[in-house]
């Protein structure tokens, strides 16, 4: 075994490793490259689609707040003051239109078994919903006006 032996495999060893590395970070890099398919949005350009509006009313003595669900997932979109009303714009970027949502109603400061929960609500570009908040926030309802 001569003094030259240790830092040629230390120098093949180095080269193994650097060549693992690099494959390793060019197979990561090029995963990030695939495309996925997108949604089915609405056809007309962003600009020309028209948001989805709710108009709330309440017979709530209590502040209430508003949620909107789109595939299982929760989005607060606005307050509805007690006693009140409120006209609240669904963000574009919620979920894709023509699309399904659902409606969440909660009282501040109430039980959360309590809320109102809408079943599927089917709505497309410039479509209104109109929520009624009963003072009893399960026995509230809604209805769609076609734009």
């Amino acid at each position: 075994m001569s003094m030259s032996d240790p830092p040629v495999r230390l120098r093949t060893g180095r080269k193994v490793m650097m060549a693992g590395l690099t494959t390793l970070l060019l197979a990561l890099s090029a995963s990030g490259c695939a495309d996925r398919p997108s949604p089915p949005f609405d056809d007309r350009a962003p600009a020309d689609r028209e948001l989805v509006r709710l108009e709330a009313t309440s017979s709530q003595y209590l502040d209430t707040v508003i949620y909107v669900g789109v595939g299982g997932v929760w989005h607060r979109i606005g307050d509805v003051p007690g006693l009140g009303s409120a006209r609240i714009e669904i963000p574009a970027a919620i979920g894709p239109l023509p699309g399904e949502f659902h409606v969440r109603a909660h009282g501040i400061g109430s039980a959360s078994d309590a809320d109102y929960v809408s079943g599927p609500i089917q709505v497309g570009s410039g479509d209104v919903i109109e929520l009624r908040l009963a003072s009893v926030l399960r026995m509230s309802s809604w209805s769609i006006r076609h734009r």
